[in-house]
């Protein structure tokens, strides 16, 4: 049971940790103007369940 609950917490951590990598790059790349800040919300929000995929995937993250 231990084991789950710390691969639950590590790919909890780790898909906040690369969404929000994702969302520093791109405002990184795209500025501030409000068209832009849209454009990075709306890929920022697609990533999060894309990046959870990814690490359940790759066995990091199994729930």
């Amino acid at each position: 049971m231990r084991k789950r609950s710390f691969h639950q917490d590590l790919g909890s951590i780790l898909n906040k940790l690369f969404s929000i990598a994702i969302f520093l790059i791109l405002f990184h790349f795209f500025g501030n103007s409000i068209l832009d800040d849209t454009i990075i919300a709306l890929i920022s929000i697609a990533s999060y369940p894309l990046v959870g995929a990814f690490l359940r995937g790759i066995g990091v993250w199994h729930y």
